[in-house]
């Protein structure tokens, strides 16, 4: 049996061992939290009660279980999907890094995944919209980092929303997402109803093709 070495949860992996396996007594009991193809791996016998590892793993159909990402940095959609933002983010800021400052992904309890960017001032006309380019920009990326994506886990141009301030960030310049997601949950549960918001890639999009 093939599992992470048990630690606290939200505790960080030890530094260079993010997706480090360790060997685990056989005789241990595992399971995936909700019996699934991924989920959180679930340990008994090494304490009184199951111990939770806060480790994300997928089952083959081999059945063996290869290390996904920690539960603490998931976001678990309202449908019980799950979504790792990290790589999503980070590949989205490596095509866009010409116009994007910032992006944060969003969703935890939602129906959907939100996307939040932060746009440079070289990516907005003299109006302070977004330019054309900017736009198909963004779109193009988003398409293409998420061309193998789980239908229920994609981002639709509704729910992008192109912020006018900037995103929150804690006191070591990373993104504070629980902040971001405080500060748009009101009109994030509008998109999620159906509502065209205007600071959306779909509204400002067409305001883009109706000024042509």
């Amino acid at each position: 049996v093939l599992a992470s070495a048990p630690r606290k949860r939200g505790a960080p992996p030890p530094v260079g061992r993010a997706n480090a396996l360790h060997k685990v007594d056989a005789a241990v009991a595992y399971d995936l939290r909700g019996g699934g193809a991924v989920g959180e791996l679930v340990l008994a016998g090494l304490q009184d009660e199951p111990y939770a590892t806060g480790d994300i793993f997928r089952r083959g159909d081999d059945g063996s279980l290869t290390f996904h990402a920690r539960v603490d940095g998931m976001l678990v959609l309202g449908s019980g999907e799950m979504v790792d933002p990290a790589p999503l983010e980070r590949a989205l800021l490596a095509k866009l890094a010409g116009d994007v400052v910032r992006c944060c992904l969003v969703g935890d309890g939602r129906p959907r995944p939100a996307l939040l960017l932060e746009l440079r001032g070289s990516a907005r006309d003299g109006d302070g919209l977004p330019t054309e380019d900017a736009l198909l920009g963004v779109e193009a990326a988003l398409a293409d980092v998420q061309a193998d994506a789980p239908a229920a886990t994609r981002i639709l141009d509704t729910h992008v929303l192109v912020l006018d301030e900037p995103l929150p960030v804690t006191l070591k310049g990373a993104v504070d997402v629980t902040a971001a997601m405080d500060r748009k949950k009101t009109v994030l549960k509008q998109a999620d109803d159906g509502v065209l918001l205007d600071d959306s890639l779909a509204a400002l999009k067409r305001v883009c093709y109706a000024n042509e």
